[in-house]
């Protein structure tokens, strides 16, 4: 039996029943592995995560320059395929003028 069918069988008590056992268990192991660890360890926990926080932050300043040099580009490429169009529709004009006259 797959995956996909035992989940099928299931009723939504035993998905609810499922979950909450899950959740429990999950809460369960997370307590006791917050419990097992030193307290210096946990000051080196967040020693890192100031560091990774202050890494984070010099990332999103590199992403939001790259998103303005991007927004310069994509103006630019505006403007040239606005000129295209401008070109097609002349070309258009000159071809029907022909055909017409």
């Amino acid at each position: 039996m797959t995956l996909l069918e035992k989940l099928a069988a299931m009723s939504p008590e035993e998905d609810a029943e499922e979950l909450r056992k899950f959740e429990e268990d999950l809460t369960v192991a997370d307590l006791m592995k917050n419990q097992k660890k030193p307290k210096r360890e946990k000051a080196v926990e967040e020693t890192k995560t100031v560091e990774s926080k202050r890494k984070q932050a010099i990332i999103e300043d590199e992403i939001d320059d790259d998103e303005e040099e991007e927004s310069k580009v994509v103006t630019v490429l505006n403007y040239v395929i606005i000129v295209f169009i401008v070109v097609f529709i002349v070309l258009a004009f000159f071809i029907v003028k022909q055909l017409l006259f």
